[in-house]
């Protein structure tokens, strides 16, 4: 019994040497570690925002613009009731790239975290169930405008993004409510349809 007993203690300390050996290790790694340092992701991320905010303009000039978000939207619903082929009254892909990716860096939404062709692969494949959707209600009907609602006002540097509440139009004594309508830029005056999604 004694035996055992120094057996079991003599095993005892090898055990908690083996434990403060591991601790003391990966604590040596952790404080050799810099503070502030970034993952490589981070580092990627913050690279492409600079790119971003180097791109950033005071003016642009915006095709196809309307005078305020009525009007924008006016245009573009016109657009879709008539014709299906080109979008002239919505951002294209090069105002997406130049104008809106740009000014919305900040945003923290997930094309602000994407490479520019990435993010217009994200909008262009939102927009394109979003437009096919609208299609579906409204071509070849005759609108009329009845309700467009600022639902929130934000400041995308140096543009301003108008969020909007549903859109209600008529056609033929019947109301229609349109969400497919996400956002609306503004730079100096020029008003135009930028992001369309279902």
């Amino acid at each position: 019994m004694y035996n055992k007993f120094i057996y079991f203690c003599g095993r005892k300390p090898t055990v908690l040497y083996k434990i403060s050996f591991i601790f003391l290790i990966g604590l040596i790694y952790f404080c050799k570690r810099p503070v502030n340092s970034q993952s490589e992701y981070e580092q990627k991320i913050e690279k492409l925002h600079e790119y971003y905010k180097s791109q950033i303009k005071e003016t642009y000039e915006i095709s196809y613009s309307a005078r305020n978000v009525e009007e924008a939207v006016q245009n573009f619903l016109k657009e879709v009731t008539t014709q299906t082929n080109e979008y002239k009254t919505l951002c294209d892909e090069k105002e997406i790239k130049e104008i809106f990716l740009p000014n919305n860096y900040n945003t923290g939404n997930i094309t602000s975290f994407q490479e520019p062709e990435e993010a217009w692969k994200t909008i262009a494949i939102r927009r394109k169930f979003g437009l096919e959707k609208l299609e579906r209600k409204l071509k070849g009907k005759k609108l009329e405008l009845q309700e467009v609602k600022i639902k929130e006002t934000r400041n995308l540097n140096a543009l301003k993004g108008y969020i909007l509440h549903p859109v209600v139009v008529i056609s033929n004594q019947e109301k229609i409510s349109i969400q497919e309508i996400k956002l609306i830029i503004e730079n100096k005056g020029q008003f135009k349809v930028c992001i369309v999604s279902n």
